[in-house]
């Protein structure tokens, strides 16, 4: 029985794996995981310090190409205007230039309109001439009061430029009488208009009366006087004009003789209280400068040919109140032809003013043998010092005065002269100088 039990068992005590229950497997410990550290961006190749100081660097380049393409800009646009071109600034910021003469003067016309509040009256319209002698426009307004006058003095200027105009020259003139602007307006290329614009001062009202004596404090003492003798009148009236217009000082207007408007110029000066004197044509060095001019006085000619050509000039110019001369290094060097003409000159008690052309000239030392008063030249003030320099020669002319109490200049009727002694007349008031009639002057 024994052996029944046993053969219905596992052989030799084993159980068959297939029959046992199966254990769960034991769990493995968790090996623990290392954290990962935040993945680094990658770094471009062309970032970094390096980078940095290349884009710097790249600016800078750009900047200083900048200012040489602005100063490349500024310089051709210069030489533009220069050439009577618009330039690129110009036509950012400005009107459209005036291309002609009329365009000028129209905008000028509406500009004074438009600035004066229609209060500016005009008082001439015509033609005169530049400093290049060239033909050009006239126009001269007058205004009402001294504090629209300073108000053109101060903004004007600007304005005419806005308005696509050029100013090239401005003068301004101060007398007991009026004050007085005058600016040269034109296009880019050239000045085709002359605009004067003047206030008549009024005594009374709420300015200081122009015809009273200054203070003591503020007068500034006269040191000395001077004579202006503007040669070489006769044959422009124009020029004729401007002088006794645009001068706000006495002067001499010396007038050829046998000239288209020699008398109309006697005339205006004596209509406008300067002093004509005629300007006695005399034999140069060089005689072929004489050419055809009638009235020529010669060392060849007796003493009564001297006198009766000289007579007979005078009574062509009976207005005039002295003589100087033309020309005449060869004859102011003759003493026996000045006697003929002091002869001439003393019973019509007329004075002489030697223009001392030469050196040599014996002109003035013959008047006074003569007993006729008689005076010579200290300065040509549009010749010779400082290459005919106006305003140099003015200066020259005020030192003489100062040293020696007066002086005589003496210049010719051009209008760059006219100019430059306009602008000198402030110099010559600040020195103590006062500017008087050369007749003044004669003795």
């Amino acid at each position: 029985m024994a052996d029944n039990k046993s053969s219905s068992g596992p052989k030799n005590g084993k159980k068959k794996a297939g029959n046992s229950p199966k254990k769960p497997a034991a769990k493995k410990a968790a090996k623990p995981v290392a954290k990962r550290a935040p993945a680094k961006k990658a770094i471009p190749k062309n970032s970094g310090p390096r980078a940095g100081k290349g884009f710097k660097y790249l600016l800078i380049c750009l900047f200083a190409f900048g200012i040489i393409l602005i100063g490349l800009i500024v310089h051709f646009d210069k030489k533009a205007v220069e050439k009577g071109q618009v330039g690129i600034w110009e036509t950012v910021t400005r009107t459209d230039k005036a291309q002609t003469r009329d365009e000028v003067e129209n905008r000028t016309k509406l500009l004074i309109q438009v600035f004066s509040e229609d209060r500016a009256v005009l008082i001439r319209e015509g033609k005169t001439r530049s400093r290049d002698n060239d033909a050009i426009d006239h126009l001269i307004y007058r205004i009402p009061d001294l504090d629209m006058w300073k108000r053109f003095h101060a903004d004007f200027e600007t304005k005419v430029g806005k308005s696509g105009l050029t100013v090239h020259n401005r003068t301004f003139t101060k007398s007991i009488r009026d004050w007085t602007l005058t600016y040269f307006v034109g296009t880019t290329a050239e000045r085709t208009l002359k605009l004067v614009i003047e206030c008549q001062l009024k005594p009374g009202e709420d300015q200081p009366d122009p015809t009273r004596e200054p203070a003591a404090a503020t007068q500034i003492p006269i040191q000395a006087k001077i004579a202006l003798v503007i040669d070489d009148f006769g044959q422009d009236l124009n020029i004729a004009r401007r002088f006794v217009t645009e001068l706000k000082a006495p002067f001499t207007l010396a007038v050829m003789p046998y000239l288209d408007h020699s008398g109309d110029i006697v005339d205006l000066a004596r209509k406008t209280k300067q002093t004509p004197f005629l300007h006695l044509p005399m034999e140069p060095m060089d005689s072929a400068q004489m050419g055809d001019a009638r009235g020529f006085l010669t060392v060849d000619m007796s003493d009564d040919e001297i006198k009766a050509s000289l007579l007979a000039t005078l009574k062509s110019m009976p207005r005039v109140d002295g003589v100087n001369n033309h020309m005449g290094s060869r004859f102011t060097s003759d003493a026996r032809a000045m006697k003929a003409v002091m002869a001439t000159l003393k019973p019509l008690n007329r004075p002489f003013l030697d223009s001392r052309t030469i050196h040599t000239s014996v002109a003035a030392d013959i008047a006074r043998e003569s007993g006729i008063r008689c005076g010579a030249r200290d300065v040509f003030i549009d010749q010779g010092y400082k290459g005919g320099d106006v305003k140099a020669n003015m200066e020259k002319l005020v030192g003489i005065a100062l040293k020696n109490g007066s002086a005589i200049g003496i210049g010719h009727a051009r209008p760059e002269t006219l100019e430059a002694i306009i602008e000198s007349l402030a110099m010559v008031r600040e020195n103590g100088v006062h500017i008087v009639p050369v007749t003044l002057l004669l003795k």
